[in-house]
This record gives structure tokens, sequence and C-alpha cells, in this order.
């Protein structure tokens, strides 16, 4: 009977230790899916950010090129249409991924800037000059379309010449819009700038993470081989205690 309930607890003292390692390893397994987790979250939006601010710059690149372009018709009123609706066009899908990096989108995974935060204040300031801009493109776009009234369509005549001659036309065309344009575009590389601030912070805060995932998991491998240790020098001294007396007993019987 003692033979079986010394053999019982070796074997419940051997579970309780594999149970130990068990546990080791599900913690850690589950510290760095968990780690894993935070730093895919917070590159991801940061990749997804920076994604969209450079479409941004490409967009707003292609309204000046598309106001450009209309300035620039001699004759032709359905090609002037066709630029004033690509600006137009363009104007508003920049203004879309503004309001996106403000808000954030559920369908494209993006998460709203902070409140508060330096890339919402720049990029509230981004569309504070592209509004500048928009009023400069409203002006170009209205004279343009004013001095084609009276130009025959299909045909280089004096009035076409007199009408690319105009002087608040290129007024508009080569100084002001070129300015307006150069204003949000500054504003919108300060948002790119910052974005790219936050990608190195993020790589810092990712070291930090993997730092402090690597220190709790030493941590709990140094309790589960501590305890460990202390249930093996019990169970020794479980089994020494038994033989001694088993041994009393055996010299007992001989003498």
């Amino acid at each position: 009977m003692k033979d079986l309930t010394l053999r019982t607890r070796l074997i419940g003292s051997f579970l309780i230790m594999a149970l130990l390692v068990a546990f080791t390893g599900g913690f850690g397994a589950l510290n760095i899916k968990r780690v894993g987790g935070q730093i895919q979250n917070i590159l991801e939006q940061l990749a997804k950010q920076q994604k969209l601010v450079l479409l941004m710059g490409v967009t707003q690149k292609y309204c000046h090129v598309s106001l450009m372009q209309a300035a620039l018709v001699p004759n032709d009123p359905e090609k002037l249409q066709e630029y004033i609706d690509d600006y137009q066009m363009k104007r508003d899908t920049l203004l879309s991924q503004a309001q996106i990096i403000l808000e954030g989108n559920k369908k494209l995974g993006v998460l709203p800037v902070a409140k508060g935060s330096v890339v919402e204040k720049r990029t509230r300031q981004f569309l504070v000059s592209l509004g500048e801009f928009e009023k400069v493109a409203d002006e170009l776009i209205a004279r343009k379309q004013t001095l084609m009234k009276g130009v025959p369509a299909g045909v280089m005549s004096q009035a076409a010449k007199d009408a690319l001659a105009d002087q608040r036309l290129n007024l508009l065309a080569n100084e002001e819009i070129a300015t307006a344009n150069d204003k949000a575009k500054e504003d919108l590389d300060d948002i790119l700038v910052e974005v790219g601030n936050r990608m190195t912070d993020a790589n810092k805060q990712v070291s930090d993470i993997q730092k402090s995932a690597g220190i709790t998991f030493a941590a709990v491998i140094l309790v589960a081989v501590a305890l460990a240790i202390l249930l093996g020098l019990l169970i020794t001294r479980n089994i020494v205690s038994r033989v001694s007396v088993m041994a009393e007993a055996v010299n007992s019987g001989s003498e």
C-alpha cells in the first residue's frame, strides 16, 4: 500500500512538472502572438496612412495639371469642359482622401487619427490651403469660360489668340495658381514628414514591446524553473524519508 502511494505521488509530481512546462510554453506562445498582433496593427496603420498621403500628393499634382491644360485650350469648348471635369473629379478625390485621414474608413481598414494629434492639425491646415487653391482655380475656370464664349470653335482665330494672351488668365495660370499649389503641397509634405516621424517612433515602440515580452517570458520561465526545483526537492525529501523508514523497518526485522 505504501509502495502504491509512493508511486502515485511520483506520477502526480511528474504530471505537475509537465503542466508547469506546458503552462510556460502556452504563456510564451500567447504572449508572442499578442505582441505580434500589436506590432502588425501599428505598422499596418502607419503604412496605410503613408500610402494615403502619397496618393494625395499624386492627386494634387493631377489637379494642377488639369487646370493648366484647361487654361491652354485654344478653341475647343468640349475639350475645355473635359479638363474642368477632370480637375473637379480629382479635387473631390483629394478632399475625400483628407477626410479619410481625419475620420478613418472601415472598408479600407484605416483608423481615424487621434484628436489633437500633429497629423490631425497638419491635415486640417492642408484643407485650409486646399480651399485657397480652389478659390484661385474657380476664378481661373470662370475666366477661361468667359473668354471662350467669343472664340469660334475649331478655328485658330485672332479671338482665340487674344483669349490665350489674356493678362488676367496668364496671371492666374502662371503665378497665383502656382503659389496656391505650392502652399498646399508644403502642407501636404508636412503631413508626410509627421507620418514618417510616427513610423520612426513606432519602430522604437516595437523594440520596446519586444524587449518587454522577452523579459516577461524570461520571468515566467524562471518562476517555472524555481517551482520545478522546489517540487523536485520536496519529492526527493519525501522519497528519502520513506526509504529511510523502509530501511529502518528492514533492519529491525533482521535483528
